[in-house]
């Protein structure tokens, strides 16, 4: 891998803050050289404008970090149902070094990753940027990879039989008519799977669900195994880094991981752990899944790093 020169500095070019004390704050940026290509970033590991005086002294600074939750629901008024989205900023204390060292080691790593699976790998030739790649590999939660039905993680096939066999399943146990079957039979359970809102599209079984449908054939034990696969990743992600900062409070409770934000199940994460997460997924997995661990660990794989490629060579757009 080529040698990689990672710089943090204050952009006093974008305009600057003014803290309650009158003073000038700026973002903290990172400069970047690879190959001779230099990129700037802003910091997720510093998200708030600080001041000179604390950017020469960071560690010491006590500055906080900005985390901002989203959340979506619905509620009955005046008897109708309404979506509703609230947004709460907060300001929490966190170990800024940690922070900083994480996310240096992150762009460190993923040179690496980018440079193993695409040969000669240079950021300025990419189709999609530099921060949108880094946060591919950094931030997206890989279970919701797996479950969005176009990265076919989930075929196709199974995903349309799904819905074929318990509509066929309805009729045969109550005498319902096609058409009644077909409108009972959830859209999200095969064709569509449409989160409420339309903005995503993911495909999703519980436990119990898988078992229903393994039982009366609606699945079959290799098809039902690639969603206890995905089920058992996202138990691994909330045992080894969500419950345990669930244990420090409510807001950590909410929040999952004040004082690494970086830390949950990603691309970057999930090649860093791979001998510990598949030696959980056998432990955890029932006799028939267990089987299929290392193929569908082959296969997860595989959906990252051909995500990863479109975006490189045909653009963001190439890999929704």
């Amino acid at each position: 891998m080529s040698k990689i020169s990672i710089t943090y500095y204050l952009n006093t070019k974008l305009k600057a803050s003014k803290t309650p004390e009158g003073e000038c704050a700026y973002p903290v940026y990172i400069r970047i050289l690879h190959r001779r290509i230099l990129s700037r970033i802003n910091s997720v590991a510093v998200n708030v404008p600080v001041t000179e005086k604390q950017f020469e002294n960071l560690y010491n600074s006590g500055i906080k970090h900005k985390l901002v939750t989203e959340t979506e629901g619905t509620e009955m008024k005046n008897g109708m149902i309404t979506e509703t989205r609230e947004t709460i900023t907060e300001h929490v204390n966190y170990d800024i070094r940690k922070a900083v060292e994480t996310e240096t080691n992150i762009i460190t790593s993923f040179f690496d990753f980018a440079s193993r699976h695409i040969s000669d790998f240079i950021i300025s030739k990419a189709k999609t940027n530099f921060g949108d790649l880094l946060d591919y590999y950094a931030n997206t939660e890989i279970t919701q990879l797996l479950e969005w039905s176009k990265t076919d993680f989930i075929p196709f096939e199974t995903r349309l039989n799904l819905h074929t066999k318990l509509r066929q399943y309805i009729e045969d146990k109550t005498g319902f008519t096609t058409s009644t079957a077909i409108a009972i039979a959830p859209v999200n359970v095969g064709l569509h799977s449409k989160s409420r809102n339309g903005k995503r599209e993911f495909i999703h079984l519980g436990t119990e669900m898988i078992n229903d449908f393994l039982m009366v054939g609606i699945l079959t034990d290799k098809e039902a195994g690639l969603f206890e696969f995905i089920n058992l990743l996202q138990s691994y992600d909330f045992e080894t880094y969500r419950l345990p900062f669930a244990r420090k409070g409510k807001q950590a409770e909410r929040k999952k991981r004040i004082n690494n934000p970086y830390e949950y199940l990603t691309l970057r994460v999930w090649l860093r752990e791979k001998p510990a997460i598949l030696k959980y997924l056998t432990a955890k997995a029932s006799p028939k899944t267990r089987e299929f661990i290392a193929e569908y660990a082959e296969k997860s794989e595989k959906v990252f790093i051909d995500l990863f490629k479109k975006q490189y060579f045909e653009g963001l757009r190439g890999g929704e």
